[in-house]
């Protein structure tokens, strides 16, 4: 399956405050119109993790410095980066079920 990338940048909100998103190719970046906050394109894969979710992740700081609500979701985001990376493959009826889930849905 091969996606349209102007489409895709259409769809694409910033997870902040759901402001459009612009492709800044100097930085090979997708920068939020409305708020000013950059999301970076790695491996052609857009990232849209807000500040303590990217830091956690990229092992820049503890889940157990975040607070509340936020390290319950960094948790959860470490369990499934685990499980992406083994169990890496992709079964047609996944595919299809995930595309069937995202069809009805807009921006």
């Amino acid at each position: 399956m091969v996606l349209d990338k102007q489409k895709v940048f259409e769809t694409l909100r910033c997870p902040s405050c759901r402001g459009h998103l612009e492709f800044a190719q100097a930085q090979n970046e997708l920068v939020c119109a409305n708020c000013d906050l950059s999301f970076p394109i790695i491996n052609e894969i857009p990232r849209l993790l807000l500040s303590p979710f990217r830091e956690a992740l990229l092992g820049n700081s503890a889940t157990s410095g975040a607070s509340g609500i936020h390290a319950k979701e960094i948790e959860v985001a470490l369990s499934f980066g685990f499980e992406w990376q083994r169990f890496p493959e992709m079964y047609e009826e996944w595919e299809r079920q995930f595309l069937d889930y995202m069809h009805p849905h807009g921006p």
